[in-house]
């Protein structure tokens, strides 16, 4: 008895089949793969905000701004040594105290590394996402507080008094911002529309994972955090903060 064959156009139909279920499947796939990594991310805003709290809790009830400097007022260093411990980060930026979090909870596993736009000029070492670094500003200070306060070596030197926060619930400590083709990323943005170089970046399908003064953690679109009291800029496309090639 002969084994029946599959014909080529059986072959061709069953090819087709296979074809139109993956295209069905992987979409899901795909968005359940960056779920998960959306849970992680926000996740990891969670563990940094928690990283301040006990740094505060340290230190007065301050949390770190975007550039501390180290106790001889010698080497400045960025907020991410201060919470993560970076000792092998060569330059200005060997910043040895901290250990609040490890660097792992300072990534977005959604970024992808992209040219930067505009000028490459920035500040760009050790985490994947940013912390506030904006100027002090009247019209939040009349709704939030007055809690950002400069140091002594400059403007750039910033610390959050939580004395001094009406709402810490509303207060934007940390978000997405955008990881480039060198291997660092933007470790800052700036709650205001006067800088390119200092964006949020809407990584997780239009949202961004941000965590707050008060701890919590939540995804949020431009739209959301604008109707705080921010105005808020957003790497490509403008006002909605979409990554882009």
């Amino acid at each position: 008895m002969k084994k029946k064959r599959f014909t080529l156009i059986e072959l061709l139909v069953v090819v087709a089949i296979i074809a139109i279920l993956a295209g069905m499947l992987l979409p899901a796939l795909n968005r359940a793969r960056e779920s998960a990594r959306g849970s992680k991310c926000l996740n990891n805003k969670k563990q940094a905000m928690l990283a301040q709290i006990q740094y505060s809790g340290d230190f007065d009830n301050y949390y770190i701004g975007y550039m501390q400097n180290k106790a001889n007022d010698t080497t400045a260093g960025l907020w991410v040594g201060l919470l993560s411990c970076r000792p092998d980060a060569g330059g200005v930026y060997n910043v040895q105290d901290g250990g609040y979090v490890g660097r792992a909870s300072l990534q977005c596993p959604s970024l992808k590394a992209r040219n930067a736009p505009g000028d490459a000029s920035f500040d760009s070492y050790h985490s994947v996402f940013g912390i506030d670094h904006s100027p002090a500003d009247s019209t939040r200070a009349t709704t939030l507080g007055d809690y950002i306060l400069a140091r002594l070596q400059g403007p750039e030197y910033y610390v959050f008094a939580l004395s001094r926060m009406k709402r810490p619930g509303d207060i934007l400590i940390f978000a997405d911002t955008l990881k480039v083709k060198n291997g660092y990323s933007f470790a800052r943005f700036r709650c205001s529309s006067d800088e390119e170089t200092a964006g949020v970046v809407m990584a997780h399908g239009g949202r961004t994972a941000a965590s707050f003064a008060d701890g919590h953690a939540a995804m949020h679109t431009g739209k959301e955090l604008n109707a705080m009291p921010y105005n808020l800029k957003f790497w490509y496309g403008g006002t909605d903060g979409t990554v882009g090639n």
